[in-house]
């Protein structure tokens, strides 16, 4: 393996490989523990500046697990490293990189994640989004400017950011938007007006479906248990020629009025 050359040890390679980036949003695989490190202590140190230095490495798997392996740990001294393969050609890397910045919350991450919510890969947008929202009202700010961006999806992206940040100023914000009809914004939070499920929104929830959605918004929709949504999300699969999955009970994270 081409990490090798960097001379890192089991117990570094037990800490690349126990992490597993899904792709998915900020969720991490935690693997079976290797039994030859169960009773090594590390330098934190040493582990810290090597797993940093494996970002380099030329196997993008290397990167993209030493990316999240990273964010679990949680060191703020990898956060620069980071926001730097946020650019990198690979797109696992991106997303693993998004995802980590999010998990560990630094303020220095928001300007990069901002950037990083037009990114050509909808994932990476997606954890960019969702890392926005962890690091909460830090980022509120500079999500409100990114609401201007000329770039479509870097103000979508700002708009589901918001939605997951409880402030009360976001969340007046947000129902102002709804008020206004404002689709693009409605479209982007649409997991915010899932969880309030107030009654007599499914129209302009249907709206923004119809003019903003995308397969993960429609099947948010069909799995969030509003009979009005459910349809809707049928009805725009089959006219834009996609296959959603309805999910198991409680296979979804969204459902309304909870």
């Amino acid at each position: 393996m081409k990490i090798l050359r960097f001379n890192i040890p089991l117990l570094v390679l037990a800490l690349i490989f126990g992490f597993a980036c899904t792709g998915t949003g900020l969720e991490v695989a935690n693997r079976e523990p290797n039994p030859n490190v169960t009773n090594t202590k590390p330098n934190p140190e040493v582990s810290i500046e090597q797993l940093i230095e494996a970002l380099g490495d030329e196997d993008s798997n290397v990167r993209e697990k030493t990316a999240m392996a990273l964010g679990q740990i949680g060191d703020a001294r990898a956060v620069e490293p980071l926001i730097e393969v946020l650019w990198d050609k690979d797109i696992s890397v991106r997303w693993c990189a998004a995802a980590a910045l999010g998990i560990i919350g630094d303020s220095r991450a928001i300007e990069p994640l901002i950037k990083a919510l037009g990114d050509k890969n909808d994932i990476v947008r997606k954890n960019a989004a969702n890392a926005l929202g962890i690091i909460g009202e830090p980022a509120t700010e500079a999500l409100f400017k990114a609401l201007e961006d000329k770039n479509r999806d870097v103000r979508i992206n700002a708009a589901k950011a918001l939605g997951c940040i409880d402030e009360p100023n976001v969340v007046e914000f947000l129902i102002g938007a709804l008020k206004d009809k404002n689709l693009e914004i409605i479209a982007g939070a649409y997991s915010f007006f899932i969880h309030r499920g107030e009654a007599d929104t499914e129209a302009i929830l249907i709206e923004a479906l119809n003019e903003y959605g995308d397969n993960g918004m429609a099947t948010s929709y069909l799995n969030c248990g509003n009979s009005q949504l459910e349809q809707a999300a049928h009805t725009w699969a089959t006219s834009h020629g996609y296959t959603i999955t309805e999910f198991p009970i409680g296979g979804d994270s969204l459902s309304w009025g909870k």
